[in-house]
């Protein structure tokens, strides 16, 4: 974001002003200058660790550990040197060859030690982090793409980022169709209150949907995107106290929301959070893709083209299903026979044929047909009247 590089921006403005100044006689004998340079220190140092401009880890490189070492051992070296003559009784014009290979020799010795202790506290310090941050994205990758089943997908993703992060709550908004609101469809918290949802035309959506990075909101408060927003959006992320706001993309689309929460709204923000939820929903994209992919595949192989209900086989699968479940219970099927079809077929053709059976299917699927199928099978017993070609039931009701 544009925001990360302003203090970097406003110090480099005040060490030309603060240079600048001392042909002003005004300034004559005031350090300005001086002045300037450590304003664009303070300015350097807060972009840099406040505004995550690099991380903290890649100062641990191997040719740092050396550097730092070789200094540290020049500064032992020359401190312990008048010791080590008055030890050995060595004068360098006299003993050059023993005083040369000596000196080497505590040199290298103190050098080597001063690597091992950095290198050690390095270890310790950043890179078991490191390396239990990577085993458990790698744990999360290899669990989530032996599975196709959406909610196992987003519980994962919610349990990986709780164990990498010190946040809040986490929740994940999702679309059902396209053009709809993004509604809450999981939370790490089997009890939260996933009553809302963001339209589609939300800034912060939209913003999601135009870049590949997720929303530091402390940094987004400050940006056209969030001015725009409605009251009642802003006082709703807010009052939660969101810490990031992460998009999960599928291609230029955008299949989803992830809202991180934050226990208190005066906590810090690290730049491994950053990373962390970067590199998490990169991976959970892809399998909630793939997973997206399946699901039509299998609700289109189970399902009749023409009618959009479900088909032959399917029906089968559910009826075995339904037996076993109530085996030691009751069990209504209600069958509906569409008599004369082939006759109208013939009468009318193939084409009318098909705009009949989507009309009933249209019956069936209704909300009024499912209200009456689910009464008690011994008041209501719908069925489709063979002259007029309309539903009636046992009530005395009939409608089309």
């Amino acid at each position: 974001m544009k925001v990360q590089y302003e203090p970097v921006m406003l110090g480099v403005l005040t060490l030309l002003l603060g240079n600048a100044f001392l042909g002003i006689p005004f300034f004559s004998g005031f350090p300005i200058d001086i002045l300037s340079g450590v304003v664009n220190v303070f300015l350097l140092f807060y972009a840099l660790i406040r505004r995550r401009l690099f991380r903290l880890q890649m100062l641990a490189s191997p040719s740092l550990c050396y550097g730092i070492g070789f200094l540290f051992s020049i500064l032992v070296f020359l401190n312990i040197v008048p010791s080590l003559q008055n030890l050995f009784h060595m004068q360098p014009d006299k003993n050059t060859q023993i005083y040369t290979l000596v000196f080497a020799i505590v040199f290298l010795i103190i050098y080597a030690f001063f690597i091992f202790l950095w290198k050690l506290l390095i270890r310790n310090v950043f890179v078991r982090e490191e390396n239990h941050q990577a085993e458990k994205i790698r744990e999360f990758n290899l669990a989530i793409s032996k599975t196709l089943d959406l909610q196992e997908i987003l519980d994962k993703t919610i349990r990986v980022m709780k164990d990498l992060m010190e946040v809040g709550n986490i929740y994940i908004c999702m679309q059902d169709a396209p053009s709809e609101a993004y509604c809450g469809v999981a939370s790490d918290q089997p009890l939260s209150d996933l009553a809302f949802a963001f339209e589609e035309e939300n800034p912060m959506v939209q913003w999601l949907k135009d870049h590949e990075e997720q929303i530091i909101y402390r940094d987004f408060r400050y940006s056209v995107e969030y001015k725009s927003m409605w009251e009642e959006e802003k006082h709703q992320l807010d009052k939660n106290h969101i810490r990031y706001c992460a998009g999960l993309k599928d291609g230029d689309n955008l299949a989803g929301v992830i809202l991180i929460t934050s226990s208190s709204s005066k906590k810090r923000l690290a730049y491994d959070e950053v990373e962390i939820i970067s590199n998490i929903t990169s991976v959970a994209s892809i399998a909630i893709k793939n997973a997206k992919l399946y699901e039509n595949a299998r609700l289109e192989a189970r399902t009749d083209e023409l009618t959009g209900l479900l088909n032959r086989k399917y029906f089968y699968e559910v009826l075995n299903e339904e037996f076993e479940k109530n085996r030691d219970a009751s069990l209504v099927l209600a069958i509906i026979n569409v008599d004369d079809f082939k006759l109208y077929n013939q009468l009318y053709g193939i084409k009318e044929g098909d705009l009949c059976l989507q009309r009933v299917a249209d019956i069936i699927s209704s909300p009024l047909w499912r209200e009456r199928i689910c009464c008690s099978a011994s008041r209501i017993r719908p069925f489709l009247c063979q002259k007029s070609g309309r539903i009636h039931c046992k009530t005395g009701l009939c409608y089309e």
